[in-house]
C-alpha cells in the first residue's frame, strides 16, 4: 500500500510516496520525491495512481537486487546475476495480474514456438505455421516425413510430463524424457543409454565412449545435487545442460532431452521457460562447444541475451515493459 509522508529536512517540509513490503522477513521501503509543495488530497491520491506502475517496477528491481546479491559465480557478473533475478521477480509479477485461463492461453501460444524452435535446431523441416496445425488442429502437412511429424507430435506427451514431474531430476527422469523423445521413431534406442560410438555433427568434442556414458551421467547427477542451491538456479542449469551435451548419452535426441532438463530446472525455480530461439542456433552451437573446453561464459551469455529478449517480448505491451531496456 502506497502512503503519503511529509518529511523535514532542516525545518522544510518535502512530499515523499513510500511502499513497503516484506522481503525474505525483512521490511524494505521504496520512496518517490514529490517536491516541497503543499498538496492537496485529490493531488496526492492522483499522485498514487500516476506512479503506481513505478512502483511494481522498483519493486521487482529491489527483490532482484536484494536476492542476487546472495549469489557467488566465477561466469556471472554481479550485473548478470541482476538480470537474471530481475526477469524471475518480473515473471512472478506479470503473472500474478493474468486470469488463469489467460496463463494457460499464453502458455500454449509458447510452447508451439518452444516446439518449433527445439525441433528445428536439430534439423526438422517444419515450419511455425505446420507445427501449430499438428499441435492444435491435429493435422498431417503434405510434403514432411513421418519422422519430423512424430518429433512434433511427441512433444503433447513430453510438455506435459515436464510440466508434472513432481521428482527432482534422476536417471529415471532423464530415460523417460527420452523414451517420449523418441516414441515411434526408434523403437530399439528409446528410454536406453547409447551401446554405439556417435560424433557430435560440427563440433570438436568428442563424446565419452559408451561403456562410459550413463557412468558420466550418474557422475552429472552427483555435481547437480552437490552444486543445488550453491550456485544461481540458471547458471547451474545452464552447466548442467553443457555437460549432458557434451556426454552425448543417447544415440539420439540429446539436444531435445538436453533443452527440457534445462527448462524442468529452472521453472522450477520460479523462472519462465527458455525458448531457445532457433534464429540463434550458431550462438547457441558455438556456446556449448566452448563450454565443452571449459569455457561457460559464452553459453551463460546466449542464456541471458535470449532471456531478455524474450522477457521484452512479453512485457512490451505492460506496466512493466520498461523493465528489460533494449540497452541493458
Amino acid at each position: 500500500m502506497v502512503y503519503h509522508k511529509i518529511k523535514k529536512i532542516k525545518g522544510r517540509p518535502y512530499n515523499y510516496l513510500i511502499e513497503s513490503f516484506k522481503f525474505r522477513g525483512k521490511v524494505h521501503q521504496i520512496q518517490k520525491y514529490l517536491g516541497p509543495k503543499r498538496m492537496k488530497k485529490a493531488e496526492i491520491e492522483e499522485a498514487k495512481v500516476k506512479h503506481r506502475n513505478w512502483f511494481r517496477s522498483e519493486i521487482i528491481k529491489k527483490k532482484a537486487s536484494l536476492s542476487a546479491s546472495g549469489y557467488k559465480s566465477t561466469i556471472l557478473s554481479s550485473k548478470q546475476l541482476n538480470q537474471l533475478e530481475t526477469i524471475r521477480y518480473a515473471f512472478r509479477e506479470f503473472k500474478k495480474g493474468l486470469h488463469p485461463n489467460e496463463i494457460e492461453r499464453l502458455e500454449r501460444d509458447f510452447d508451439i514456438g518452444y516446439v518449433y524452435s527445439t525441433t528445428s535446431t536439430e534439423g526438422n523441416t517444419c515450419t511455425l505455421s505446420e507445427v501449430t496445425r499438428i499441435l492444435e488442429n491435429h493435422l498431417t502437412p503434405k510434403g514432411r516425413s513421418l519422422r519430423e511429424i512424430y518429433e512434433i507430435r511427441n512433444f503433447e506427451e513430453i510438455l506435459r510430463y515436464r510440466k508434472e514431474s513432481k521428482g527432482d531430476i534422476s536417471k529415471k527422469f532423464i530415460l523417460k524424457l527420452h523414451e517420449l523423445v523418441m516414441r515411434d521413431i526408434d523403437l530399439y534406442t528409446l528410454g536406453t543409454f547409447r551401446r554405439i560410438e556417435v560424433a557430435i555433427l560440427g563440433s570438436e568434442t568428442t563424446p565419452v565412449p559408451a561403456i562410459f556414458a550413463e557412468e558420466e551421467i550418474d557422475k552429472l547427477l552427483k555435481w547437480y545435487h552437490k552444486s543445488k542451491g550453491k550456485i544461481h538456479p540458471v547458471e547451474q542449469a545452464t552447466e548442467f545442460h553443457a555437460r549432458f551435451e557434451a556426454i552425448h548419452p543417447f544415440t539420439d535426441g540429446n539436444g531435445r532431452v538436453g533443452r527440457e532438463i534445462f527448462n524442468f530446472m529452472i521453472t522450477r525455480s520460479g523462472f519462465p521457460v527458455l525458448n531457445f530461439n532457433v534464429k540463434l542456433r550458431d550462438e547457441y552451437l558455438d556456446g556449448l562447444e566452448m563450454a565443452q573446453k571449459g569455457d561457460f561464459g559464452l553459453i551463460m551469455r546466449y542464456i541471458l541475451e535470449n532471456y531478455i529478449q524474450q522477457m521484452q517480448t512479453r512485457l512490451k505491451n505492460t506496466p512493466l515493459k520498461d523493465l528489460f531496456d533494449v540497452t541493458d
